[in-house]
């Protein structure tokens, strides 16, 4: 027995994908997903299966398909269509471009080989826990298994996903780009409810007294995110509104969310998605996350308003192209988020929230000298985020542009993107056939170098900040 024990230590032991051989390109992508899970609170785990549709959107015939979970989750087997066993190895392994990021490493054999646009499906049976990420600077995935909260999304790998411990290759397959279809069952203990941006099929008992809730998905979507609590489901308006006890602004909530959406279409035209959207509170410090059909969101985000402005205007955000975007979105949404408080609550004026954005900005140069020296345009191979400088960026357009033509733009580049959609390229190219001198000595100021910096350094507050940005009179 001793020995044994031994043998099951070595044979988990951790190592660095650096030793295993490589991927160098991912090709295969799931085009379906049916996750059947039981969540068990009362000793943190879960337990069940994922089958995956995949399809081979490469050139050649692949063998071997890549998958990781969560480090403390294990593969107990993985079993083709037809129910036979499939060859796999699985490994815990360090992240080759960051050692404290670690997952079980999933090698998946086919018995015959997938030739390029050929599908096959596999379930993948697995088991055991998920404690986070905090460990390695990404404070927000506290993800865990309790009787309070517990959430089942790609943060934390907490179901099999075709990447490999390489983010320069994942970065260069664009995962995020190749959108599923899902469906889902997820037991729970009685009295816990089951949160979801999809469409709720059913909710059933099972003999021991627990429940299993079945959704489906109302739109492809390249993520699935789970959440498990007491919740209390709010209806109206044609949103849904999943709060944890102690929650008291539900009712307000949702009409702030009606009447952001009605200023916001009217600015940038019909959103894409139709159907019920949902709004799931998280507790503090889980993150935030939007897509077509749902916000996720933490319990400050129910009282700070401004953030429920920003979650929303992301609707209107294309779809990235890029492998390292600077993220301008985040940038766009705070500005908008800023200019929605001014209309609609009007008791902070715009002026004195950029103010503000002005502020931190200048805080993060200080703290970061490496803002000094980076164009806008590269700050996603930084690792730079643009939620404040790319407020100002968003917020000098609007000045130039007017509130009419910068409607437009955003309209425009929208509904031309949305279903394609747009990398930072498109979008200065959207700027550049506006044809307007301003916009053009704008730009070269953002796109092509770092000057803008002087601009927000020098700034004493926005309008500072409007004057030393125009042509003539920037430093």
């Amino acid at each position: 027995m001793y020995l044994l024990r031994i043998f099951l230590w070595l044979s988990c032991i951790s190592a660095s994908a650096n030793e295993l051989p490589s991927i160098e390109k991912i090709e295969t992508f799931a085009t379906n997903y049916h996750l059947n899970l039981n969540i068990h609170t009362q000793t943190s785990s879960l337990s069940g299966s994922a089958t995956i549709t995949v399809k081979n959107q490469g050139t050649t015939p692949t063998r071997v398909i890549p998958l990781r979970l969560y480090r403390l989750l294990s593969v107990v087997d993985i079993t083709s269509e037809a129910g036979k066993s499939l060859n796999y190895t699985q490994r815990v392994v360090s992240n080759i471009d960051d050692s404290l990021f670690q997952s079980n490493y999933i090698k998946l054999s086919l018995s015959e080989a997938l030739q390029p646009d050929q599908q096959t499906t596999f379930t993948v049976n697995y088991s055991g826990h998920i404690k986070g990420y905090v460990e390695t600077g990404m404070g927000y995935i506290k993800d865990d298994i309790t009787p309070l909260f517990s959430i089942i999304r790609m943060d934390a790998y907490a179901y099999p996903l075709i990447t490999v411990p390489d983010d320069r290759v994942n970065r260069a397959s664009r995962f995020w780009q190749k959108l599923y279809n899902y469906t889902a069952d997820i037991e729970v203990d009685s009295g816990l409810v089951v949160a979801n941006g999809g469409i709720l099929l059913g909710v059933i008992e099972t003999s021991h007294g627990r429940k299993v809730y079945s959704y489906k998905n109302q739109k492809p979507s390249w993520r699935m995110d789970f959440m498990v609590a007491p919740y209390t489901v709010t209806k109206g308006h044609g949103f849904k509104l999943f709060t944890l006890p102690g929650n008291k602004y539900a009712t307000d909530y949702i009409e702030k969310a009606k009447q952001t959406i009605t200023l916001y279409e009217s600015w940038f035209g019909q959103r894409q998605s139709t159907g019920e959207f949902s709004f799931i509170e998280i507790p503090k410090g889980f993150g935030a996350q939007a897509d077509v059909t749902a916000i996720i969101q933490d319990s400050e985000g129910f009282v700070e308003v401004t953030r429920l402005y920003h979650e929303l205007s992301h609707l209107w955000d294309p779809r990235s192209n890029e492998s390292y975007s600077p993220r301008w979105n985040e940038g766009k949404a705070t500005f908008l988020e800023y200019l929605t408080d001014s209309r609609l609550n009007k008791t902070v004026s715009l002026s004195s929230h950029m103010t503000n954005v002005l502020k931190r900005a200048k805080k993060q140069f200080g703290k970061q000298p490496k803002y000094l020296t980076t164009t806008f345009e590269e700050y996603g191979k930084a690792g730079l985020d643009a939620y404040s400088v790319g407020a100002l960026f968003f917020a000098l357009l609007h000045h130039e542009l007017g509130e009419e033509r910068f409607n437009h733009l955003l309209r425009t580049f929208y509904a031309a993107n949305v279903k394609s959609g747009a990398s930072t390229g498109d979008f200065i190219l959207a700027l550049r056939d506006l044809k307007d001198p301003n916009i053009d000595w704008i730009l070269s100021r953002w796109v092509n170098n770092h000057r803008f910096t002087l601009d927000i350094s020098n700034a004493t507050n926005f309008e500072n900040f409007i004057t030393l940005s125009k042509k003539g009179d920037g430093i």
